[in-house]
């Protein structure tokens, strides 16, 4: 099997953590958010414990003071009870005739004024059937025949105490409506559906608040005070609640199921869950892709290193697809593998060229001096035979073969053009009529000192490559100038010329001093420049190779010029 790479298994390692991580973070969230959920119930359930309890113990409070309002003394109680026991003119001629005028339901007519959430009075008295009823809508009241329906509102009663007898002498029921609680406990209403009871001393349910979700413990609690038995603590258990006995001996629970609160939790679990699994899905995806196009690419630089490995050294890696700090090894790579392949190219080219130098050694072992006098015999015989112009060819192919076999490493400029002249004139006795030239020489540079062969391998490079025999208007030009305290030398031919993508490929081995086998124009070139350099020094001398005016080929040489021995 083979091994996973070091990316691969750091990705697994990172996307298991990462795994790790947000599910312990979801495990976190929804456990405090569980505990926020309980807590903020629990503060539910006592906000509306504490507000009923409150409201509740108002307006029994309101009823013992507004019993006190009606009946301050034994007077106003005997005016009450004369009121039921008389029909309304008796009553009213019987009040007008006391010492103090006093009308019941004139009385009780300015408790509304007081009071503002009274919706209505009954009063009913122990020794009659008769009662009093009062509403805002008639709150003077009157003596129905029975009681009208008041089952839709909160009621709350208390006895009324004879003064002289300190016995009770009737009720008195004070009823509001329902929406004052519904008001209160639908504002503290926020996490949960409350469950409320207010439960009398007798255990009638005097208001709820039931959405249905308390159906179970309404039942439970008929069931208790109907058995005359105490509430069973073991059905509270699947509720939050709290049960509070109000002074008026009155019982107020108000709780919330557990199961609905699980039910909240549930979907704030479901959103964490799908949230996080959300979240995970993205990341492994932003995780693998990054990752993985970086994974991608490093096997593309270890797959590459391997076959030039194997062998295939001309392989490199392909850096359109990288980025970064691999975009930097990989181009510093494929750097590094041209470089040793120029290396044991050059090293190869050396050993030819070292095999090369070998063989034209023997080939010169000739004596020259049998070679000159050959040719001088030659000249001789042309000239006694009255061939001047062959005899003049040999003599100026001796001169040639002489300048090139003396050991003189540097030269003056006029000589080093004599020598070009004469490979001119070769050249134009080969192909008469065809070939021009012009040495264009500033005074008093003819004697300055060059490396020899400077200008030959040049002129040769145009006969090779630049000269069109088929045209009669061939020329080249050898130009020497001064210009800011530079010596210039120009070679600028009419010849063929190079393209774009050939005269690029020169500049750049001139910069690089990369020697090509294959191509004698830019040998020649590059050993002239290699020379000229160690000559000169790098610092004062230049090579530019261009387009000529004419459309040929253009050689411009500069330098300072130093003072040397020829």
């Amino acid at each position: 099997m083979q091994k996973k790479s070091l990316m691969k298994r750091l990705i697994h390692t990172y996307a298991a953590i990462l795994i790790v991580v947000i599910l312990i973070f979801s495990l976190m969230v929804s456990y405090a958010t569980t505990q926020s959920d309980r807590t903020a119930v629990q503060n539910q359930v006592d906000q509306i414990t504490k507000k009923v309890s409150a409201v509740t113990g108002g307006y029994q409070t309101d009823l013992r003071r507004m019993i006190n309002d009606l009946f301050p003394d034994q007077a106003r109680l005997d005016s009450m009870r004369d009121y039921f026991y008389m029909d309304f003119s008796k009553y009213y001629t019987q009040q007008l005739g006391r010492p103090q005028f006093q009308l019941f339901p004139r009385d009780v007519e300015k408790l509304y004024e007081r009071y503002d959430a009274i919706e209505g009075f009954v009063i009913s008295l122990e020794a009659t059937n008769d009662i009093y009823h009062s509403s805002r809508e008639n709150k003077m009241g009157s003596k129905p025949e029975q009681l009208p329906d008041i089952s839709d509102y909160m009621v709350f009663s208390r006895p009324i105490i004879n003064y002289d007898a300190y016995l009770p002498l009737g009720n008195i029921y004070l009823y509001i409506d329902y929406s004052v609680f519904d008001t209160i406990v639908q504002q503290e209403q926020r996490f949960v559906e409350p469950i409320v009871f207010l439960l009398s001393s007798t255990g009638n349910i005097q208001y709820q608040y039931n959405m249905g979700n308390g159906d179970v413990l309404q039942e439970h609690i008929k069931t208790q005070y109907e058995t005359r038995s105490p509430l069973d603590s073991a059905i509270f258990e699947q509720y939050v609640y709290n049960r509070v006995e109000l002074s008026d001996g009155s019982v107020l629970i108000v709780a919330a199921d557990k199961h609905d609160i699980f039910m909240k939790s549930f979907s704030t679990y479901a959103l964490i869950t799908a949230g996080g699994t959300f979240l995970i899905v993205i990341l492994l995806f932003v995780l693998f892709r990054t990752f993985g196009r970086y994974d991608t690419q490093v096997n593309d630089v270890l797959g590459t290193m391997e076959r030039v490995r194997r062998g295939n050294v001309s392989d490199r890696i392909e850096i359109q697809n990288k980025e970064d700090e691999l975009l930097t090894i990989s181009q510093a790579i494929n750097e590094t593998l041209d470089s040793m392949n120029r290396y044991v190219k050059q090293i190869y080219q050396m050993e030819i060229r070292q095999q090369d130098i070998n063989m034209r050694a023997l080939q010169s072992q000739i004596n020259p001096h049998f070679l000159y006098n050959t040719l001088e015999f030659i000249r001789m015989y042309a000239v006694s035979e009255g061939v001047n112009e062959l005899a003049d060819i040999v003599y100026t192919f001796s001169t040639l073969l002489r300048n090139n076999i003396s050991l003189e490493k540097t030269t003056t400029l006029a000589k080093e053009l004599e020598f070009v002249e004469k490979y001119v004139y070769l050249h134009q006795m080969r192909y008469p009529n065809k070939i021009a030239y012009k040495f264009d020489v500033a005074e008093n540079f003819e004697m300055i000192s060059i490396p020899k062969f400077t200008l030959q391998p040049l002129i040769e490079n145009y006969f090779v490559h630049g000269v069109n025999y088929r045209r009669v208007d061939n020329a080249i030009k050898v130009a020497v100038y001064k210009d800011n305290k530079r010596i210039h030398i120009k070679v600028s031919d009419n010849g063929r010329g190079v393209t774009d993508e050939v005269l690029a490929t020169i500049r750049r081995r001139l910069q690089e001093s990369e020697f090509d086998l294959d191509n004698d124009k830019s040998v020649g070139l590059v050993n002239v420049h290699e020379r000229l350099k160690v000559f000169y020094k790098d610092n004062d001398y230049r090579m530019e190779v261009a387009h000529s005016d004419n459309g040929g080929f253009e050689v411009l040489i500069s330098f300072i010029e130093e003072e040397s021995d020829v």
